[in-house]
């Protein structure tokens, strides 16, 4: 829809503008700006030399035949940044992936109703409401004993303890408002619990998947209060690079921009390509749950 169509759209038939449909159309263009603005700033910081970001160069608007790409080679080449982020992408893949596959029949046995199912179900989302310094020291202690600090496994498997409540409350909400009759016509086929979650809860909530999928990827991705203990120089996140260039001797913004546009890269890329089931995924439980 263009900016005629829109303009339209808040006219009503006796040719008045609707304030109503204005206002909220000045609501979204608000809300845009509020999440653009400081990637762009971000941008802006990023492609300027540390002179010019303490010789007070604030200009919103950039000259772009002087943007200088210094930051993101020392951050790439110098840094040792890209170590971080593999680390972040093989740690936030494999939780997504064990968490999907765990939270799919976890939801799907919930939507069955079992007994004591409702109890069980509050009990796995009270471990989401937490926050996760209350988990901080145990986690430690258990990751350290089983022999998985500094590894990969040990913050794969330490991030469902948040994740998977997560993706199990979200499935559980899509699953429930699939009609039960569906899951009848497969019975009257011969069919049983696992067929009814093969073949028919699997493809209908793939939307839902999806977007859990995205959500829990980007969850991993982001964390950090846990890679403070469980990481080694070898296994470190994107969020420990990040926090490098906070020094005693001050902050090296350049660079810390310049690490911040790469690290948003793969999450835009990841929702780029299940944009078609976000709106799908999130609005699928809203009405019958």
């Amino acid at each position: 829809m263009g900016v005629t169509d829109r303009v339209s759209s808040a006219v009503d038939g006796d040719g008045r503008v609707s304030i109503r449909s204005l206002g909220v159309q000045f609501l979204v263009v608000g809300l845009v700006a509020a999440i653009l603005l400081p990637m762009y700033w971000t941008f802006a910081v990023s492609v300027r030399s540390r002179a010019e970001i303490f010789a007070g160069q604030r200009n919103l608007l950039l000259d772009v035949t002087s943007l200088n790409w210094d930051n993101y080679a020392n951050v790439l080449f110098e840094q040792g940044y890209l170590d971080f982020v593999l680390n972040s992408l093989i740690v936030a893949t494999g939780n997504t992936i064990l968490v999907m596959v765990l939270a799919v029949p976890a939801a799907y046995a919930f939507r069955l109703g079992l007994r004591g199912s409702k109890d069980i179900f509050f009990w796995i989302l009270t471990n989401r409401m937490a926050p996760p310094v209350v988990f901080l020291l145990p986690v430690f202690f258990l990751v350290s004993a089983m022999g998985l600090n500094g590894t990969y496994l040990g913050l794969i498997l330490v991030y469902c303890l948040f994740n998977l409540p997560f993706a199990i409350w979200l499935l559980y909400g899509i699953m429930k408002a699939i009609p039960p009759e569906i899951d009848e016509a497969v019975y009257v086929d011969g069919g049983n619990d696992v067929d009814v979650l093969l073949e028919v809860i699997i493809p209908l909530s793939k939307p839902g998947i999806a977007v859990g999928g995205l959500l829990v990827w980007l969850f991993a991705w982001n964390h950090y209060v846990f890679t403070i203990l469980l990481t080694s120089g070898d296994t470190a996140t994107i969020t420990n690079g990040i926090a490098q260039f906070f020094t005693t001797v001050g902050t090296a913004w350049g660079q810390l921009a310049a690490a911040t546009m790469i690290t948003m890269i793969p999450g835009l890329v990841l929702a780029s390509l299940v944009q078609r089931h976000i709106v799908t995924g999130l609005t699928f439980g809203a009405v019958k749950a």
